[in-house]
């Protein structure tokens, strides 16, 4: 027996086990010579096969490559539909955005907070991350082991349309990225990156000095702010920031990722502006143009 399931049960399931975990040409190998992500797969498919009642999941998800991933969430997805609860323990935020209606924040041994996804979501951000903050980050002392020397960004900030710093901004606002920058020596043909990422990391917005506006690469000895307006198209959520400073011959002068989190909120600045479905699918509006008239 496996788990629980008897041996005419294992025959019946053991193709469909196979085949899920992707591993079909190692499967008469000793388990012991599996990789680590080898072995979590097939963990996984034999535990999504076994029609359990309460099924338990610890950052399995954490290894494997993206299409195995996606089709263990739609897994997940299929075994809550049948009304079978499913225990997701996971620092993978996107995916408990996704996948779960019930969150528990846990911190040091204790329940620090159990809400809706998105409540808390927010608040271990708040709690684990220095980057969300109030919409202005100094990092006039700090290192950065993706800098090569020539230059640094001292200061970010966000700005909303009132033209001050902050990190909640209202569904459709125009977002400005506010950059203070200190440059050791005369730099040419330089560019700048503005990048906004969702909780999985996917880049779904990216802006260029080189490709945009009247900036030229030139910037000479001294001190310099950098002002990137972004015509917000983000659906509401909460989203990263990434900044890259390089040359056009493709080498980096300093890298931040995910330096920063900030906020869509549902509402807008007016009711007729708000974002109006209870659900939230994707990242980004398209603002696509429809047209549904009577055929002739």
């Amino acid at each position: 027996a496996v788990l629980g399931m008897n041996k005419s049960e294992i025959q019946n399931k053991l193709d469909s086990i196979i085949n899920f975990s992707e591993i079909e040409t190692y499967i008469n190998t000793p388990v012991k010579r599996y990789s680590t992500g080898m072995k979590v797969r097939l963990a996984f498919s034999v535990a999504a096969h076994l029609e359990p009642e309460i099924l338990l999941i610890d950052e399995v998800l954490a290894v494997g490559d993206a299409s195995f991933q996606d089709k263990c969430l739609n897994k997940m997805n299929s075994i809550s539909e049948q009304g079978r609860t499913i225990l997701f323990v996971s620092h993978q935020l996107q995916w408990i955005n996704e996948l779960c209606d019930r969150c528990v924040l846990i911190q040091d041994g204790e329940i620090k907070l159990d809400g809706s996804p998105q409540i808390v979501i927010e608040n271990y951000l708040k709690i684990n991350h220095h980057k969300y903050n109030k919409g202005t980050l100094s990092l006039s002392g700090a290192q950065n082991e993706y800098n090569t020397g020539s230059l640094k960004i001292s200061k970010i900030e966000l700005l909303g349309e009132n033209g001050k710093p902050k990190n909640e901004f209202y569904y459709k606002e125009e977002i400005t990225v506010k950059l203070l920058i200190d440059v050791n020596s005369y730099l040419r043909n330089c560019n700048i990156s503005v990048m906004i990422g969702d909780l999985r990391g996917k880049i779904i917005l990216f802006s260029h000095s080189g490709s945009i506006g009247s900036f030229k690469g030139k910037i000479g000895k001294g001190k310099h702010e950098s002002l990137t307006r972004l015509k917000s198209n983000m659906l509401p959520g909460v989203f990263s920031l990434y900044i890259g400073v390089g040359l056009d011959n493709g080498q980096s002068l300093e890298w931040l990722e995910r330096i920063f989190d900030f906020k869509i909120l549902k509402i807008g600045r007016n009711p007729e502006s708000n974002y109006r479905f209870d659900t939230v699918h994707g990242s980004v509006n398209d603002n696509s143009i429809w047209e549904i008239k009577k055929a002739s």
